[in-house]
């Protein structure tokens, strides 16, 4: 009886009229024309879209047997709903954060075409193009993802910086003024500076990236900055400027349509990575929260547990970092990670002979790391043994420690200690000649050659260290300390 109600439900209404129901029959109203037209070719349409854009596959033969079985389920829930513009823009997604950026430009369109009020697949396809470097067509789909959402701060900073890579250079500074306009602040500064150096107006350039480079410290704002101040023949600003902005280092801003794609990381390894790079950025909630998720796959992996181990400590639970590496340490004691990491949680909790012994092995395990030497030779000289600390910094040195400024600096300060100036001086003018703008390396190189009745060397060492402007006081009690030199 329901089934019977329900289609008698769906029947046209009756009328005792039959000439009336002919002339609907024969002649409906202009307006149900129309509107069985759109239907017909919306639906016609869709058909068209599922059925002249195949499915875009990858070869899954080579690769993490956790991302082939990602990329095939996601295809096939794909197939299941063909007119889905959001399922297609899922596996596109899939593709593009698991390396298959052609894969993913194809199924970007696809989505788009299923799917064109949505901002995320313009949005993503001018990335991919911008990577392939079609700065043009990259603007071209920016601009349909703007006039999807015009409000979208990242889209106009990224279409400034590829109006720049085609030297339309009116084109980005308008884009960086609608940026800062919506509330971009300090990416939209920097953009603008640099539309400032390319058309050749140094002063303003320079007078918008002080401010901005004191305030952030960026290396990127930086380097800027000492291009600005080379162009004004301000030579000392410029070495200084361009020595803080040694590092390689990109200037970034959130973008939150972007992280969507986080979601659909493939593999153990790729998901590593991402958590990884997530704490190099400073992002240490996010990586927790990620390598936690991998950690009920592969409880045992060595690299995700020290990984983890730094996320703990740095979201503020040392006790569950040091448990984490311990239990770690149980699995792979010869794992040189977890002796570098467990050193530096027992140097925090000041039990100094549990943490010399960790970096002394790890250092057997693999002498030609360099940080380890260097982990040594710090610790071993804040417990007064000094030659041990000196000769584990020279080793750090020769392998290419990351950072050769602060070894220099602690061999430096270890010679300075035992008042072996010449050899202190030597260390501190390396390192000043690897980083002019390294303030303590000038105020102790000042001091040392006070001691050697170097004065005048001396006075110019801290009139540099002055013109850094970080350290007065630092500055202040040298200059007294030369002073009193210069006077004996």
């Amino acid at each position: 009886m329901r089934a019977r109600s329900e289609e008698k439900q769906t029947r046209a209404p009756r009328t005792n009229d039959s000439r009336i129901s002919a002339m609907l029959l024969c002649s409906p109203p202009r307006e149900w024309i129309e509107f069985v037209l759109k239907a017909t070719i919306l639906s016609f349409s869709s058909f068209l879209i599922s059925c002249s854009d195949p499915f875009v596959t990858v070869d899954t033969k080579d690769i993490d047997a956790d991302l082939a079985e990602l990329l095939h389920d996601t295809l096939s829930k794909a197939k299941s709903l063909p007119n889905s513009g959001a399922i297609r823009g899922q596996l596109a997604m899939t593709y593009d954060v698991n390396g298959f950026p052609d894969a993913a430009l194809a199924t970007y369109k696809q989505a788009e075409k299923l799917d064109p009020g949505t901002f995320a697949w313009p949005y993503f396809q001018a990335m991919l193009l911008a990577k392939r470097n079609e700065p043009e067509n990259a603007i071209a789909a920016m601009q349909r993802a703007i006039s999807l959402d015009p409000k979208y701060v990242p889209a106009w900073l990224l279409k400034g910086t590829w109006f720049i890579d085609l030297g339309r250079l009116g084109d980005a500074k308008n884009a960086y003024e609608e940026a800062a306009r919506l509330g971009a602040g300090s990416p939209a500064i920097a953009g603008t500076a640099r539309v400032l150096l390319l058309e050749r107006h140094p002063a303003e350039a320079a007078k918008l990236l002080e401010p901005l480079s004191d305030a952030m410290q960026h290396p990127h704002l930086y380097r800027m900055l000492g291009t600005a101040y080379r162009a004004l023949g301000r030579t000392d600003d410029a070495r200084i400027a361009f020595a803080r902005g040694r590092r390689d280092e990109a200037l970034r801003w959130r973008d939150p349509i972007q992280s969507q794609k986080v979601d659909y990381i493939g593999g153990f390894g790729g998901r590593l990575i991402h958590a990884e790079n997530a704490l190099k950025a400073g992002a240490y909630d996010d990586a927790l929260a990620l390598l936690e998720t991998l950690r009920e796959i592969r409880p045992d992996d060595p690299a995700l547990l020290s990984h983890l181990s730094l996320a703990y400590l740095r979201t503020g639970d040392p006790e569950k970092a040091l448990r984490t590496i311990l239990e770690g340490f149980e699995l792979y004691p010869e794992y040189y990670y977890f002796h570098v990491n467990v050193a530096g949680l027992y140097r925090e909790q000041r039990k100094i002979d549990d943490a010399l012994r960790h970096l002394k092995r790890a250092i057997e395990i693999n002498p030609n790391q360099a940080e380890g030497h260097e982990q040594l030779g710090r610790m071993l000289m804040q417990q007064g043994q000094y030659d041990e600390a000196l000769a584990s910094l020279e080793t750090a040195i020769n392998q290419g420690v990351n950072d050769p400024v602060a070894a220099l600096h602690s061999s430096g300060l270890i010679e300075g200690a035992r008042k072996n100036w010449t050899a202190a001086i030597h260390y501190f003018e390396r390192a000043v000649e690897i980083d002019i703008s390294f303030t303590m390396g000038h105020i102790y190189l000042g001091r040392c050659l006070a001691e050697v009745k170097r004065f005048d060397e001396a006075r110019r060492a801290l009139d540099w260290a002055e013109k850094l402007g970080t350290h007065p006081d630092e500055v202040a009690s040298a200059r007294m300390r030369l002073s009193v030199l210069d006077a004996a």
